[in-house]
């Protein structure tokens, strides 16, 4: 069973040990990689992910923030929470608990068997090795590291559009963390461009367009860094827990929910 339709596409990657990445070339290591991004989501499954923003240069609140993601599989059962909101899925059916406005969704859950999670970094559903190497470049980087990057450079410079840095765990084949560099050129005053200029970090990372036009590669970087386990005998939280039927047919929600919207799609 796989997570479906996941609310948030957070991306994100691994690779086999390293043993069979050693004098392997690109494409056989992209192979790798998007094997064992779908590797580890099995049942049961339990898993956390702490997502951390960060940047170079900062333009908006979300530009440093802190999120974390739980998710959990457990045969037919699948269970995703992040912030307010809560995802439960089984065979049929898929719940959207929203906390914050108090309100539950119900939905078809067509091909649930064969969904997965959606994970920016983690997976890629359908993808093909020849789709993967037309975007990215993979090549084994250290002991139980891979490099994915971009084939797009930012316009200018040698720097890739998208950039990442994925660690893991060679026994297990698992992901421990992956770091995620997005590229992009944003306009500056002059007063910046100048302070920035005398900044070794920012040197072949500025821009001036006469006459008066200036240009600063932002690095928004995102790290997601994962717990991931699989125990057996953990239950998974059940749609049945959120949203039953009453006498008429109709959803309402369960104990403890009281005050909820339950609003169905089915």
């Amino acid at each position: 069973m796989r997570i479906g339709n996941m609310l948030v596409l957070l991306v994100v990657s691994l690779m086999a040990g390293m043993g069979q990445l050693f004098g392997q070339d690109s494409t056989a290591v992209a192979r790798q990689f998007m094997e064992i991004c779908n590797q580890f989501q099995h049942s049961p499954l339990q898993a956390t992910v702490g997502i951390t923003s960060s940047t170079n240069y900062f333009t908006g609140p979300s530009d440093t923030a802190h999120a974390t993601m739980e998710m959990a599989i457990d045969g037919n059962r699948a269970y995703l929470r992040m912030g307010p909101i809560e995802q439960l899925s089984d065979d049929s059916v898929l719940l959207l608990v929203n906390h914050a406005s108090r309100q539950m969704t119900l939905y078809p859950n067509k091909g649930a068997t064969k969904q997965q999670v959606y994970m920016k970094g983690i997976t890629w559903q359908d993808s093909s090795v020849q789709k993967f190497m037309a975007t990215y470049t993979a090549e084994q980087s250290g002991q139980g590291s891979i490099v994915v990057g971009s084939r797009n450079l930012v316009k200018g410079t040698a720097y890739p559009t998208e950039s990442m840095a994925v660690r893991f765990d060679q026994k297990k084949r698992e992901p421990q963390e992956l770091v995620q560099v997005k590229r992009k050129w944003v306009a500056v005053d002059s007063a910046t461009y100048g302070k920035l200029s005398g900044i070794q970090e920012w040197e072949g990372k500025l821009k001036a367009v006469p006459p008066a036009i200036f240009y600063a590669l932002k690095e928004q970087k995102v790290v997601y860094a994962y717990k991931v386990g699989h125990k057996t005998g953990v239950v998974t939280a059940a749609i049945g827990q959120r949203v039953q039927k009453d006498a008429t047919g109709n959803f309402t929600p369960c104990k403890g929910y009281e005050g909820f919207r339950v609003v169905s799609k089915l």
